[in-house]
C-alpha cells in the first residue's frame, strides 16, 4: 500500500520538475533575421523626392487589377517602378493600390492616401520585395513626398 502513495508522490514530483524546466527554456524566434540578403536597389539613390501630383496620378482615374499602372511620363521619379496592378481599393476617404514593379525582380510599390477632415489629402507607401534586403519608404518633409531607402528589418518585423 506504501507503494502507491510513494509512487504517486513521485509522479508528481517528475511532473512539477518537467512543468519548471519547460518555462526556463528559451524559444528561438519563427524567422532569423537575415541580414545577408542582395540588395535590390543598391544602385538607386538614398532618397527619391516625389510629387503629389505623381502620387495623385497612381491613385486617380479608374484603376483596374491586371493593367499597367498609369505612372506618367518618363520624367516621372516613380516612372522606373512602373508595373502591373496587382490589388486596388477604393472608399470614400481612402484610396489603395499595390503595384507589381517589373524592373525589380517583381517588388511591390504599396501606395495608399486618406483624405483628412479638413480636406487635406495624406500618402503612405513603401516599395518592397520580401526577397531582398532593402526598400523604400514613403515621407512627408517639408510638404515634400521623399521615397527613403531602408534596411528591409526597419520595415518589417519577422
Amino acid at each position: 500500500m506504501n507503494y502507491r502513495a510513494y509512487t504517486g508522490l513521485v509522479l508528481i514530483a517528475l511532473l512539477f520538475t518537467t512543468l519548471a524546466n519547460a518555462q526556463y527554456k528559451e524559444h528561438a524566434p519563427l524567422n532569423e533575421p537575415d541580414f545577408n540578403r542582395p540588395r535590390l536597389f543598391e544602385k538607386l539613390p538614398a532618397e527619391i523626392p516625389v510629387s503629389t501630383a505623381e502620387l495623385n496620378r497612381l491613385l486617380s482615374g479608374e484603376i483596374t487589377v491586371g493593367k499597367q499602372a498609369n505612372t506618367g511620363d518618363a520624367d516621372a521619379k516613380l516612372s522606373p517602378f512602373k508595373g502591373t496592378v496587382v490589388s486596388a481599393a477604393k472608399e470614400q476617404k481612402m484610396r489603395s493600390v499595390v503595384i507589381r514593379t517589373e524592373a525589380f525582380n517583381g517588388a511591390t510599390l504599396t501606395l495608399s492616401s486618406i483624405t483628412n477632415p479638413d480636406g487635406t489629402v495624406t500618402y503612405r507607401g513603401r516599395i518592397i520585395s520580401f526577397k531582398h534586403g532593402d526598400a523604400y519608404e514613403l515621407q512627408q518633409r517639408d510638404n515634400q513626398y521623399v521615397l527613403v531607402k531602408k534596411s528591409f528589418y526597419e520595415l518589417v518585423y519577422e
